[in-house]
């Protein structure tokens, strides 16, 4: 994972990664998750800090946690 952000960054590429590992959604910045879900047959895709049960956590519960429950 550190190889990997430290690529993106130093070349300005962007890096995607599929995973429902709650350990690796542990170490990436909130604000850079994007949830794919699907909802009534149609697949979304969503900032995952934008939903409102993940706003309902208090600030320092990771976003890991914050999936699982």
């Amino acid at each position: 994972l550190n190889h990997l952000r430290d690529a993106s960054a130093a070349e300005d590429r962007q890096v995607l990664i599929t995973t429902h590992s709650p350990w690796i959604l542990d170490h990436v910045p909130m604000r850079s998750i994007v949830q794919v879900r699907r909802i009534e047959g149609d697949t979304r895709y969503e900032r995952f800090a934008d939903r409102e049960a993940i706003k309902a956590y208090q600030d320092d519960i990771p976003a890991g946690t914050r999936y699982v429950n």
